[in-house]
């Protein structure tokens, strides 16, 4: 008895095969894509202020003989930012610092932006601060890119300028990390990587 091959070669399908490889190119290019966007996401939202804001001098701020440091606090209007000073209580505490001037900044926002509530400040130990703010911060801070760069650029340079050794600012909005606040400018990996600090 005579077995006959069966010609395997002759049997195959080209397209089936065509099919495969473009499945894998497509499979390839989906990861190369998400691992971009997913490493180099940040790149895409960095906005610049229309007036560049000067950086601050980097001599530390004054402190009164009360007991209260003089500091200067930046707060939003549109895309501008204004100094303000305020007196905020001098404590070895740093969180408490810390809250004082991010209230003093929500208290001088815009008649529009009031209203967001601070629900707490926490710092790790590689010095890099949590602040929680409600979700009406996504409410208030809302328009242009423009102007949410401008808030999350007076909340980082108000915090970094009166208080020393602040790493990175992270936001929490309800007590959960935030990716944006208003969907303009990528905060999920904190104020530095967002080029904001």
């Amino acid at each position: 008895m005579i077995v006959k091959q069966k010609n395997i070669a002759a049997k195959r399908n080209p397209k089936k095969w065509i099919w495969i490889g473009a499945t894998f190119l497509l499979i390839a290019l989906t990861i190369v894509v998400a691992y971009y966007f997913n490493v180099f996401r940040h790149e895409l939202f960095l906005t610049t202020l229309t007036q560049p804001v000067q950086p601050p001098e980097n001599k530390p701020p004054e402190v009164s003989g009360e007991g209260f440091l003089n500091a200067r606090i930046l707060v939003p209007y549109g895309t501008e930012l204004r100094n303000r000073e305020a007196k905020i209580p001098i404590t070895a505490i740093t969180v408490v610092m810390i809250e004082s001037v991010v209230s003093e900044m929500l208290i001088s926002m815009p008649d529009n932006q009031k209203g967001i509530q601070l629900l707490g400040v926490y710092k790790d130990k590689d010095s890099v601060v949590y602040i929680d703010f409600s979700g009406e911060i996504k409410r208030k801070v809302n328009g242009t890119a423009e102007q949410e760069y401008a808030f999350l650029k007076a909340l980082s340079q108000s915090i970094v300028t009166n208080i020393q050794g602040i790493k990175d600012i992270r936001i929490l909005i309800d007590s959960k990390e935030a990716e944006t606040i208003t969907g303009h400018v990528n905060i999920y990996r904190g104020l530095k990587e967002a080029g904001v600090f």
